[in-house]
């Protein structure tokens, strides 16, 4: 680092210009939900279908306010202190309650990465906004959100749909922020009917940038 929201979407537009089977549909979940957004507007040659998973639009105070909490504890309190914070937040009670392993596990792996770099890539979530290029997209867009995301909340990932001409939105029951690790088989039953819709082949290219 330090990192920057339009520094992720470059990175991914020159890894996806080398692939043959472009353009094709981008899903994103979370920060790479925003970086898809960035990429989207910077390169939109590259995407003809995107999907926006448990992310938001703009900058947002409450989910600023969630990353500073976690990025101090990091830097006082260690590894696991932050890996911990990141559990409550980005994983639903019912879930968590249901899958004391899994959520220990998630903690174990989380506390074991290299926290520099995962620092930096937190502290790139401040002073973005597209909203307005959302505003002028012409392409398939599904959105998801869970209901019980602390971390996006269903209002914040509303308001992505909101600005993006038809797209179409899905609100998952009982799912936190990281959908695929909580209800995997209805999180993708969605996504290959969104596909099915739009491509002849439904597994033709989906890229998952992502940073949580």
């Amino acid at each position: 680092g330090p990192y920057s929201m339009a520094q992720f979407a470059d990175d991914w537009a020159g890894a996806l210009a080398s692939v043959s089977a472009l353009p094709g549909c981008v899903v994103g979940l979370s920060q790479g939900g925003m970086v898809a957004q960035a990429l989207t507007t910077r390169a939109p040659h590259l995407v003809d279908a995107l999907i926006l998973v448990s992310t938001t639009c703009r900058e947002d105070p409450e989910t600023v306010a969630n990353m500073s909490e976690r990025l101090e504890n990091m830097r006082q309190t260690g590894a696991r202190a932050g890996a911990e914070i990141a559990a409550r937040s980005i994983f639903s009670a019912g879930f968590r309650d249901a899958n004391p392993g899994y959520i220990e596990a998630f903690i174990d792996a989380r506390a074991a990465q290299p926290q520099e770099p995962l620092i930096s890539a937190m502290a790139a979530l401040k002073d973005f906004n597209y909203c307005a290029g959302l505003e002028a997209l012409d392409i398939p867009t599904l959105v998801i959100s869970g209901s019980e995301d602390a971390l996006t909340p269903p209002d914040a990932v509303r308001e992505v749909a909101g600005h993006i001409p038809n797209a179409e939105l899905v609100e998952m029951p009982g799912a936190g922020h990281i959908i695929p690790a909580e209800q995997p088989d209805a999180f993708f039953e969605i996504i290959d009917s969104f596909l099915s819709q739009h491509y002849a082949a439904p597994n033709q290219l989906t890229e998952e940038p992502g940073n949580v």
